[in-house]
């Protein structure tokens, strides 16, 4: 079978000591002349560029060819794959195929099994009060297909082992549950309770609206106010994910959890999260680390062995915190985390990722990712070529302003599910074409004297745009 002999030849250590002190490696005999040797550094410079140039021509010519017959799969992977498998002495279109048919085996592994990731979910989350809906996916061919690719192509892919190659996918299987908003009459019971008398309701809607401007005192209060609609939400999830973590019924992949957002955005406030570490770190006796805005590093230090000159003491550490990943230039908000399935069975073959967001949230993330991913030139669907011209030649500076209306728009729908009003964001800035170096090859004398990109343009990428593409 393809996928057997290919997997006794992609050893990247095992090609990598044939190399010697050799420029490229050696490449299948009809890739160039059947007298074509390998190119050493000691010989002439003159002929290393003529090989270079001939390794260039090949992967150019590869490249085009799987291009044609897979269209979907994005330029830059395949170019990543022909380059590896040639260094692999391998044929591109053959080593795709092979790829192509873990991919199918794995997917419809995925198909059969992601009823059992349905079942527990339903069963585990449905009774919660503030869960509106629970859906789960199985990944596709394509998908899986494409992560393989990616994963080939960066030489980070050693075998075509089934099994080896589950345990790198991570999220074979996914789970979305889709909290439900809280009334504004009820978001004015829990403010008023939480501020105090410390700030009117009224106040805190206005300065929840200007929260980057604020002083710290006032932050504070405001941000007391947030949590506590936050913890009003969720609170009865959290208690339920540690039953779970404790029953051993999830167990964390990665020991990571993700609560992507700012202090405004995210999902659960700090002390929900350091509660989640606290007891991840006494049932696992390892610390979790948070994906989190705000630094949430806690430690303690413990006594580890009784010694006759006295205790020896050392640190008991409950959480690493990464707070780089935490926001997004969009925005993007959500909470999620990788959960460990029976894959190690044979059965499952990945791991399961759970999501946990809002509603309005939820809505919003289905579209935002479109102009972010034409941007950095991923196939999308022929619904989203309408869109395509003004995301590609977009100015630098015009799309940060735009990536700040995506994040003021993600505010807006979070502040919305927690039953706070403020004035919807709007795209009326002028966005500007990129001058015409920075410009792809085919809009390079098309856009305006004055580089001012068409509001009738600009309006198919806001919030009523993208969701007019997108039904």
């Amino acid at each position: 079978m393809r996928i057997d002999k290919l997997s006794q030849n992609l050893s990247i250590e095992t090609a990598a000591k044939n190399i010697g002190n050799r420029v490229f490696l050696t490449v299948e005999p009809d890739v160039f002349e059947k007298s074509a040797k390998p190119i050493s550094l000691k010989q002439s410079f003159l002929n290393k560029i003529l090989f270079n140039k001939k390794f260039e021509k090949e992967i150019q010519k590869q490249t085009k060819r799987i291009a044609n017959q897979y269209p979907d799969l994005e330029q830059k992977d395949i170019e990543n794959l022909v380059k590896q498998a040639l260094r692999l002495k391998q044929k591109p279109i053959e080593a795709l195929k092979s790829l192509e048919e873990v991919s199918q085996i794995l997917s419809d592994n995925y198909k059969n099994n992601v009823g059992k990731i349905k079942n527990l979910c339903k069963q585990e989350f449905s009774d919660i009060y503030s869960v509106d809906s629970i859906g789960t996916r199985s990944k596709s061919k394509s998908s899986v297909l494409s992560k393989l690719i990616s994963k080939y192509g960066k030489g980070k892919l050693e075998t075509l082992n089934t099994n080896e190659i589950a345990k790198g996918i991570g999220d074979g299987y996914g789970a979305r549950i889709v909290l439900k908003n809280i009334s504004k009459e009820k978001s004015q019971k829990v403010l008023e309770k939480a501020l105090d008398n410390k700030m009117t309701y009224k106040d805190f809607i206005a300065n929840v609206a200007k929260m980057d401007t604020l002083d710290e005192d006032t932050k504070k209060i405001v941000q007391k106010g947030l949590n506590k609609l936050k913890e009003f939400q969720t609170n009865e999830f959290v208690s339920k994910f540690i039953e779970l973590l404790k029953k051993g019924t999830l167990e964390l992949a990665d020991d990571e959890f993700n609560n992507y957002g700012n202090e405004i955005t995210s999902y659960f406030s700090d002390t929900q999260l350091k509660r989640i570490a606290h007891n991840y770190e006494e049932i696992t006796h390892k610390p979790l680390t948070i994906v989190n805005k705000n630094n949430l590093d806690s430690w303690q230090r413990v006594e580890l062995e009784r010694k006759p000159e006295g205790f020896f003491q050392g640190i008991r550490r409950f959480i690493n915190t990464n707070s780089e990943k935490a926001t997004k230039s969009s925005g993007y908000t959500t909470t999620q985390a990788n959960l460990k399935t029976n894959y190690t069975t044979g059965q499952m073959l990945a791991d399961a990722e759970i999501q946990i967001r809002g509603k309005n949230v939820n809505n919003f993330a289905e579209i935002e990712h479109i102009p972010y991913d034409i941007r950095q030139g991923k196939k999308t669907e022929k619904i989203y070529d309408k869109i395509k011209t003004i995301m590609r030649g977009m100015s630098k500076e015009s799309y940060e302003e735009y990536s700040k209306y995506l994040s003021d728009t993600y505010k807006y729908h979070r502040l919305s599910e927690l039953g706070i009003e403020i004035p919807k964001p709007e795209l009326t800035r002028k966005l500007f074409w990129a001058a015409n170096d920075n410009l792809p090859k085919d809009l390079q004398n098309c856009v305006p004297y004055n580089r001012i990109i068409d509001p009738a343009l600009i309006e198919k990428i806001t919030e009523e745009g993208l969701l007019s593409l997108h039904k």
